[in-house]
């Protein structure tokens, strides 16, 4: 969908819109903005508001549930005749004055850096990219909207591509977590009195494990652990590779990821204050510019730990995941469901058996087994043959059972080969 089109979609039929804004100031007058047709033409036909950001949300209002989220950095400081001594009273005042002087649905104030005056703030702009897209993402998933406007109007070039790359992992998380393909993102700067749109991404399909398979790092201090990082490597060595079974097992073990609230209270408790001649605020804790990947696998990992909470992996669990995957790996492992299938025909309620072993039999002739030339052992591998395992979508034949329960198939591993699995698909494509 083109901007234009969008604007004439959303004149005529009903839309959620949130607008998401990162203003560096908030000494705003009244003022007159153009107002762009269908065709992407100016018009005579003009929009007041305080700045760009409210007339927009006043002029789409008409016919659209319109929410503005306004992120805003500590810097403001200055605007207050006494700011406090500490932190989150800072956070807390400056919230309250923003929302006393303009109408918005969600304000958040973010850590900064600058000086203006004798107000002094080292926070890390790490910090106020993790804590953007944190924020942004609970509000997505608060108001669900059809499409996100990105109004960089107000915004110093010095946060811009930090703003940018917030919002859009913000949105791919969304995306993920939620599963909703038709999120759209339109991004805004100001020219001359006038909201010039200039980019928009159609959200349909978001390829996880580029952020997955990524060196992630949660902070920037040296000797800081990323508990869980091998976990989340794993995932999305799957995902990328078409190893649905071995995601099931990881799902089941990512269970020690740091929660993305605690990894906040980190950053939030690092800060320090200091009021003297100068107001100052440092901090000895910034999140590295991967941390939002590190969440968007925890994210991933409560959104489908429910499959890998069963007691046993069913071809059923295998089912649900297929539309994580890239169509030729769905393919490829459509097809290894079906051979699975088709070999649960040969064996009876509660047997269990190697894939290998029931090729071997699948493959046997009649008259093989009358000369008794089919061997029925079975033999445990957890050699793991990688050319196997891409061509199998990760179903080792000489390690992968199946078993036939009430009905239902069963798949797993050979509980002696689970680890060396694990470890082999955490370290693929590292040196």
């Amino acid at each position: 969908m083109s901007i234009n089109h969008f604007y004439l979609y959303a004149k005529y039929v009903y839309v959620k819109i949130l607008i998401v804004t990162f203003w560096s100031d908030i000494n705003f007058s009244n003022e007159k903005f153009f107002v762009f047709d269908e065709k992407g033409e100016r018009t005579s036909v003009e929009q007041e508001g305080l700045n760009e950001t409210l007339a927009e949300a006043e002029f789409l209002k008409d016919n659209n549930d319109v929410k503005i989220v306004a992120f805003l950095p500590t810097t403001l400081s200055r605007i207050l005749s006494d700011p406090p001594p500490d932190y989150n009273q800072l956070v807390q005042r400056l919230e309250a004055e923003v929302k006393n002087r303009v109408k918005v649905d969600y304000v958040h104030i973010l850590p900064s850096e600058g000086t203006i005056g004798n107000h002094v703030h080292h926070e890390g702009l790490g910090n106020f990219h993790f804590l953007f897209y944190l924020k942004l993402y609970e509000d997505l998933l608060k108001e669900s909207p059809d499409a996100i406007l990105l109004d960089l109007s107000r915004t110093f070039s010095y946060y811009q591509n930090y703003t940018i790359s917030a919002t859009q992992l913000a949105l791919d998380d969304y995306v993920i977590t939620t599963n909703r393909k038709n999120s759209i993102l339109i991004q805004y700067a100001r020219i001359d009195n006038t909201l010039v749109p200039l980019f928009i991404k159609d959200f349909k399909k978001v390829r996880i494990y580029d952020y997955l398979t990524t060196n992630i790092k949660l902070s920037k201090e040296k000797g800081f652990s990323t508990q869980g990082k091998s976990e989340i490597y794993g995932i999305g060595k799957s995902l990328e590779l078409g190893f649905p079974l071995i995601l099931i097992y990881l799902l089941k073990n990512a269970n020690k990821l740091v929660p993305p609230d605690e990894f906040e209270k980190m950053i939030i408790n690092s800060m320090k204050v200091n009021k003297g001649e100068k107001y100052e605020i440092v901090t000895n804790f910034e999140a590295h510019e991967t941390a939002p990947y590190y969440f968007i696998g925890y994210h991933f990992v409560n959104s489908y730990k429910k499959i890998a909470e069963e007691s046993e992996i069913s071809l059923e669990s295998l089912e649900k995941l297929l539309e994580l995957f890239e169509d030729p790996q769905r393919k490829l492992i459509v097809r290894e469901i079906e051979i699975l299938k088709d070999f649960s025909k040969l064996m009876k309620d509660e047997e269990e058996h190697l894939l290998d072993y029931l090729i071997r039999v699948g493959n046997a002739r009649v008259i093989d087994w009358m000369k008794g030339k089919v061997s029925e052992d079975e033999k445990e591998e957890c050699d793991v043959n990688e050319d196997e395992m891409y061509s199998h979508a990760g179903l080792g034949r000489k390690f992968t059972k199946i078993m036939v329960k009430e009905g239902k198939i069963v798949v797993k591993y050979a509980e002696n080969c689970i680890d060396e699995i694990l470890s082999w698909v955490k370290n693929i494509g590292k040196e």
